[in-house]
């Protein structure tokens, strides 16, 4: 029989969901603010049906997404008062990662996705032409998906 969890891993919980809930808003922030470098960060909320057409190098979308993605999950663990920290991260992050790269690579033909997607007006040059809020929103999903199977994982090796 499963054990009732604490109060204080209920507030955990609460608290590291409130915690993802953030990176719906901070990612799109940051990409909105490295689009804008060399000048000063535009931060509106208009600004999230806007292309996220970062054009500095490459993969930019995914070496951000990627790094953003490793550096939020670190205190994750902490909220959640698991174990295997360490573990938890790695398999936290290269999930979410994998999730975000196939996001990016594919989730414009989902639902939801592909209705946004229709709405931003991208530049012809482009294959992955998403809004800011279409990043935020993957992020978001990858994040999760990740913490998901990090649980799971760290669950079954003993963890709480």
């Amino acid at each position: 029989m499963p054990e009732k969890p604490s109060s204080a891993q209920i507030r955990g919980r609460i608290g590291a969901f409130l915690f993802l809930l953030t990176s719906l808003l901070v990612y799109p922030a940051i990409l909105m603010a490295t689009r804008d470098i060399p000048l000063l960060p535009r931060l509106t909320f208009r600004r999230f049906l806007d292309a996220a057409d970062l054009s500095h190098f490459r993969f930019e979308p995914i070496v951000l997404g990627v790094s953003f993605i490793v550096l939020f999950l670190l205190p994750v663990p902490y909220l959640l008062a698991e174990k295997l920290v360490v573990r938890f991260v790695l398999a936290s992050s290269v999930t979410a990662g994998l999730v975000y790269v196939l996001g990016l690579s594919f989730g414009g033909e989902v639902y939801p996705i592909s209705i946004l997607r229709d709405w931003t007006l991208c530049p012809s040059d482009q294959q992955i032409c998403y809004s800011f809020g279409v990043h935020g929103y993957l992020i978001f999903v990858a994040l999760a998906c990740g913490i998901a199977v990090a649980r799971i994982l760290c669950k079954s090796r003993g963890s709480t």
